[in-house]
Formats: C-alpha cells, structure tokens, sequence
C-alpha cells in the first residue's frame, strides 16, 4: 500500500484544504502543510488515508463478491466504497481544523485524532450500505414464473388419510 500513500497524502491536503476554506478559516496550504490562524497541520504519511482506504475496499470487494451479481455492478460498488473511505478522510483533516481554530489550537482532538478518523469512517460506511443494499435490490435476479403444481391424486389423498386415521387410532 505505500506506493498509494503519496498520491492519497496530495489528494488529501488538496480537499481537505478547500473543505477549511469553505467553512471559513481561510487556510494557507504549502506542500503537505495547511495552515490556520492560530497554527499548522502537518497531513503526515499517516493522515493520507491509506488504511481507511484500504478497509474501504476490502468492505466493497467483499460485499459485491458476496451480494451482487454482474460486473458492472461488483465494480460500482467497490469504487463506491473506495470513494467514501476517502471522503470520510478528507472530512477528519477538515473536521480537525475547526477545533484547532476555534481552541487556539488546545483541543485534545488534534493531538489524539486518530479514533475520530475511524468514527467519521463508520459513520461514511452507513450511506454505503443504504446505496448497496439498494443497488443489490436492482440487481436481484428475476425469479421464474411460479407454476402450479398439479393436485394431489386420489390414491395420495385417500393414503394421507388413512395414515392419519391410523395413527390417531
């Protein structure tokens, strides 16, 4: 997976840094640094969301091998699973940014975030369960037109009664 953790560490200073300007605090972004009024994020290797990723595609894999039929669909589900876990990352860096302004930088967030990251991940998997299971739904296979069955014959019929009538005797 490092070879994914650059890109994923661009990819999440880049939306993370236009999500702070967009509620309002005006970050300076240089190379892996977003800067606030009050102080300086450093997006490390670690902040680039390669395990969220990661378990976001092994949830995909797994429930589009399991539940979905047709690989266009399997493909959709697993992109869609990728896809959240990266914008529940880029929802952590920005969700950070507001304490840390707001606390002049003192907020314990900032410095113990790595259980908000998985919080904001489990909460992303919720509309990723709701899409799949709706995408399983049209999905599903076309189930074959019922056919009735013939009636039971008289021989049967007259059987089962006799071996009611027999064993209530």
């Amino acid at each position: 997976w490092g070879a994914f953790t650059p890109p994923l560490q661009q990819l999440t200073v880049a939306a993370s840094g236009t999500m702070t300007g967009l509620i309002g605090l005006r970050p300076v972004i240089e190379q892996n640094f977003i800067t606030i009024r009050y102080g300086t994020f450093a997006v490390e290797r670690g902040c680039a969301g390669v395990a969220y990723f990661s378990v976001g595609l092994t949830i995909g894999i797994l429930y589009s091998h399991l539940f979905m039929r047709g690989w266009k669909t399997r493909v959709g589900v697993v992109v869609a699973a990728a896809a959240l876990a990266m914008a529940a990352t880029w929802a952590r860096g920005t969700y950070l940014m507001w304490p840390g302004d707001a606390t002049q930088m003192q907020s314990a967030l900032i410095y113990d975030h790595g259980a908000v990251g998985w919080y904001i991940f489990t909460l992303s998997l919720l509309p990723f369960f709701l899409v799949a299971r709706w995408m399983e739904r049209w999905n599903a296979p076309v189930p074959d037109p019922v056919v009735p069955s013939a009636p039971p014959a008289p021989v049967a019929r007259a059987t089962s009664r006799a071996v009611v009538l027999a064993t209530a005797a």
